[in-house]
């Protein structure tokens, strides 16, 4: 399936490019806390994605934003526009879901037509902005089809411009790809950013897959238990995961307990409960003696058959099991001095040597890739 790259220009009205701002918000159903005292800021024009598992909240905050719940407590604004208790048609904002919420016996057109029938804007100009939506998403020519002749993806792109036709002020999208096979999934992902960027629009994300928020966001919110856990740009949460909730949730992770050792100038010593010595990077909320997890990522490991010099961090350990995964081999190494098995991950190119099962190694990594978080 062959991407195109969409140009850039002819973004949304700037005037509408406002911050979001969700003010100590929780919602209560009975004594169930689903969403608990969440403040954040969404830039406008930002993509920031809501990401946790099944029952952390992140839907339930996507329709407070939306309308369909009223908050128990808290604050929602546009810019300084109050919406929380506006109901959803006066809110201005744009919603895409999973299952795609098209009416079946509407053509494309009718469907994309409905929000601006709605709004009562003349027909000559809801003629125009079908147009110009399906041009976006590049559906041009499918006006009188009906959703049961298209495909999973069209579905979505139809969804999405019934979503954009109106110009809002911001862009909800509840799991929109859930229903897609892993390939139009990640094509979609390439699309939806795309676009996004192209139209300027501030877009609140909601997913359960790690790799699909990482893709796609400028921000994400992990969210677990009704709160959110940390907030920051991808490649941050993946690096500098603040708790052992969002190391475990984003990414494949290797964690071993242990003990600060001891705080050096530049660096720190862990000492494993295995009476292994880590070094890692120093933190200011360090303190000698307390409790903490080493996060080691697969990826960030090394393997050697002979025993390597000038290593900053270095264990000996047994294969037990490799596993091929087309780009990558997984192995899975018992490391003794641990008192762990050790995932790790080499990238498979056309010239690489493969470990077997049973094969003594030595397994190493540099100091700035111990990610040490307080336990």
């Amino acid at each position: 399936m062959t991407i195109n790259t969409i140009d850039a220009g002819n973004g949304m009205d700037q005037s509408k490019l406002q911050d979001v701002f969700i003010q100590n918000v929780s919602k209560n159903f009975g004594d169930v806390k689903a969403v608990d005292r969440v403040t954040f800021s969404i830039k406008g024009g930002e993509f920031l994605t809501l990401l946790g598992p099944s029952g952390s909240g992140k839907t339930t905050l996507l329709n407070m934003i939306a309308g369909f719940f009223r908050p128990t407590r808290g604050v929602i604004l546009i810019g300084e526009r109050d919406i929380t208790v506006l109901p959803p048609e006066k809110r201005d904002i744009g919603m895409t879901f999973q299952n795609y919420a098209l009416f079946p016996h509407m053509s494309v057109a009718e469907n994309i037509a409905f929000p601006l029938k709605m709004k009562k804007v003349p027909k000559q100009e809801i003629t125009e902005k079908i147009k110009k939506a399906l041009e976006l998403v590049r559906l041009s020519g499918f006006e009188s089809r009906h959703p049961k002749q298209l495909s999973g993806g069209q579905q979505q792109r139809i969804s999405l411009a019934r979503s954009i036709v109106f110009d809002p002020s911001l862009l909800l999208m509840d799991e929109p790809l859930g229903a897609l096979d892993k390939k139009l999934r990640q094509h979609m992902q390439l699309e939806l950013k795309q676009l996004q960027r192209k139209l300027q629009m501030t877009v609140v994300y909601v997913t359960h897959d790690q790799e699909e928020a990482l893709t796609m966001s400028d921000r994400i919110a992990v969210m677990n238990e009704g709160r959110i856990e940390q907030i920051d740009t991808p490649d941050e949460i993946y690096q500098h995961p603040k708790n052992w909730f969002v190391a475990d949730f984003i990414g494949e992770s290797n964690f071993i307990n242990g003990n600060i050792l001891k705080i050096n100038t530049d660096n720190s010593v862990v000492k494993t409960f295995a009476e292994k010595e880590i070094n890692g990077p120093k933190y200011k909320w360090m303190t000698a003696g307390m409790e903490v997890f080493v996060l080691l990522r697969p990826e960030r490991l090394n393997i050697h058959i002979h025993k390597p010099m000038d290593v900053t961090n270095l264990v000996s350990g047994t294969i037990q099991d490799e596993l091929y995964i087309g780009n990558i081999s997984r192995y899975l190494i018992n490391i003794p001095d641990l008192g762990s098995v050790l995932n790790v991950e080499l990238r498979n190119a056309q010239e690489t040597f493969r470990f077997k099962s049973g094969q003594d190694v030595f397994v190493s990594w540099h100091i700035d890739d111990t990610i040490i978080i307080p336990n």
